[in-house]
């Protein structure tokens, strides 16, 4: 639980003797935030959080005789923590400025974490139906010739002449016998029919295509500057 003002340390020390304060510096104000709060489900409440240079953290809880648990949560949520100071609640609050204003210089001394983020190009790949080509489907009448063999039949006369012996008989008067012939003559003709039927239709197939995209992304360079002495 944070704490806004010294009223709440002055009525702890009112009912304790010696209390011990125990304080953290965090680089990450969420880390400080997550530091007060599990503090304040472990029972010790007693806590105060303060905004100090930009990006900077203090955390300060009065924690008497679980020192070591208070020193275990701030650390394992990442802060920074110094020496262990016990006196009096009163001495504790008359000093809380010193203490605040020499303890994150000297964290800052110790070791300072910069985050650099390195960006890169992601590819991300979608697929669109654009036309290729276009198909046209249509009808023509070809002309071919066919040569085809039809049997026919014809009449053609047959004379048969038979010689008779008796010749006494008197002559046949002269007449004229007509006897049509007939023969088949071929007649043509056509019709439209079927045959053939032809189906179209569309199918989809499937091939992998290859391709090579040049992607940019940011490396982290570290050059070294120093000054030479004479």
């Amino acid at each position: 639980m944070q704490t806004s003002g010294n009223r709440e340390h002055s009525s702890a020390d009112s009912s304790t003797g010696g209390r011990t304060m125990v304080a953290a510096v965090f680089a990450d104000p969420v880390a400080a935030r997550r530091a007060v709060d599990e503090l304040g489900a472990a029972g010790l409440g007693d806590c105060e959080l303060e905004q100090m240079s930009p990006g900077r953290t203090l955390v300060t809880v009065v924690s008497g005789v679980r020192s070591s648990e208070a020193l275990t949560i701030l650390e394992r949520c990442g802060g920074e923590t110094g020496a262990r100071r016990s006196q009096p609640a009163a001495a504790a609050l008359a000093g809380q400025e010193t203490e605040k204003s020499v303890r994150p210089a000297a964290s800052d001394a110790r070791s300072q974490r910069t985050r650099i983020a390195l960006h890169g190009e992601v590819l991300h790949v979608r697929k669109e139906r654009v036309q290729t080509e276009e198909v046209r489907v249509r009808k023509e009448v070809i002309t071919e010739m066919r040569t085809i063999q039809v049997p026919v039949r014809r009449e053609e006369l047959v004379v048969e002449r038979v010689p008779k012996g008796d010749s006494s008989q008197p002559p046949v008067p002269e007449e004229v016998l007509r006897i049509p012939l007939v023969e088949e003559q071929i007649v043509i003709e056509k019709h439209p029919t079927v045959i053939e039927e032809v189906f179209i239709e569309k199918r989809q197939i499937e091939h992998v295509q290859r391709l090579q995209v040049p992607l940019k992304r940011e490396q982290l360079n570290v050059d070294f500057e120093g000054t030479g002495g004479d």
